[in-house]
């Protein structure tokens, strides 16, 4: 079985607009972050993976909506506050 590349994929990238993405929602996303971490280092690198797994998932995205919704997952679900951590880890009743 062979695998033939017909451009589809650069073309879902490229309906991704992700430098305009970054321009617009790196500084509401790293305010959110600061929120959730109360660090703005730590708050910074985690919008920033957000960003690198969107250039990695940009290829299964349909379109810049479903890229924002996204980067706001993994803005929220990328942080390592411990006390997230703990809630996500704690085991539930019963």
């Amino acid at each position: 079985m062979s695998i033939v590349d017909d451009g589809q994929d650069r073309l879902a990238a490229a309906a991704v607009d992700i430098p305009g993405l970054y321009a617009t929602h790196r500084l509401p996303m790293i305010r959110l972050a600061v929120l959730l971490v109360d660090d703005i280092g730590t708050a910074e690198d985690v919008v920033q993976d957000a960003f690198i797994g969107l250039t990695r998932a940009a290829p299964r995205l349909r379109d810049t909506g479903s890229a924002v919704a996204y980067l706001r997952s993994r803005g929220v679900d990328g942080n390592p506050h411990p006390a997230r951590r703990f809630r996500r880890a704690a085991p539930g009743p019963g």
